[in-house]
């Protein structure tokens, strides 16, 4: 009986393992086509709100810096 759970618990890490070792291969292409696409350009906006530290730290920001 104990064999027979030694085996199923086995087979279980094998499968894992198969598991993430193909996760880890398409990983790696993703990363290799993201290389290959060209850089965004500038930050998306997402429609979130400012956050209040990036709001207070622009108050404090002479006016020629400020980007119209």
């Amino acid at each position: 009986m104990r064999e027979e759970e030694r085996e199923g618990r086995k087979e279980g890490r094998e499968r894992e393992k198969g598991q993430r070792k193909r996760e880890e291969g398409e990983n790696e292409i993703e990363q290799a086509a993201a290389r290959q696409r060209p850089a965004q350009q500038g930050p998306r906006d997402e429609g979130r709100p400012l956050p209040v530290s990036m709001i207070n730290r622009a108050r404090h920001v002479s006016v020629g810096h400020v980007r119209p």
